[in-house]
């Protein structure tokens, strides 16, 4: 019986030991691996045209003199841009700016710069910085927003209009000329 429990006592002596030996030794981590990025090769290209179409409709086009971006960016730069929206019950919208930004993920326009849009039908749009919210499928502008039509006048901080110019909403000191 001694030597049963020299044996259970020792083993337990052993078990404490390592135990002890694991928990409080001291580790030393991997050297950290350098990371090293491949600088991404940006993309120029001259004259190049992106569009979004809907249901085999093109809802719009845009063509910028030059367009930078990169294989993995988040957004495109155009340069001297020119887009044609297509309105539904017939007839464009042509807007015109000198720095325009594509967001191909969210598939949205941000134009800046004196931007103006003019429709077939004559009405014109114009504001410091516009942008198409592809989900509303409605252009905006902000910043000394003007919306011009044969028959009034509408300014204000911020114009949110449908491709039609037909219904608008302004925000932010309004005004509102009849002509």
């Amino acid at each position: 019986m001694k030597k049963g429990r020299w044996l259970l006592i020792s083993f337990m002596a052993a078990s404490v030991l390592f135990g002890a030996y694991y928990l409080w030794r001291e580790e030393f981590p991997d050297p950290p691996k350098e990371v090293v990025q491949a600088e991404e090769e940006p993309i120029f290209m001259e004259g190049n045209t992106i569009s979004e179409s809907k249901d085999g409709k093109l809802v719009w086009e845009v063509t910028a003199q030059t367009m930078r971006g990169s294989k993995n960016s988040q957004e495109i730069t155009l340069q001297n841009v020119r887009g044609v929206f297509y309105r539904p019950q017939g007839g464009t919208v042509i807007l015109t700016a000198p720095v325009g930004v594509y967001v191909p993920k969210e598939q949205t326009l941000r134009f800046t710069g004196d931007v103006k849009a003019v429709s077939s039908d004559g009405d014109t749009f114009v504001a410091k910085e516009m942008g198409w919210l592809a989900k509303e499928e409605r252009i905006y502008g902000q910043g000394q927003a003007q919306l011009n039509r044969k028959e009034s006048q509408v300014s204000g901080d911020r114009i949110e209009s449908d491709r039609d110019f037909q219904k608008s909403k302004v925000i932010g000191n309004a005004r509102y000329v009849k002509q």
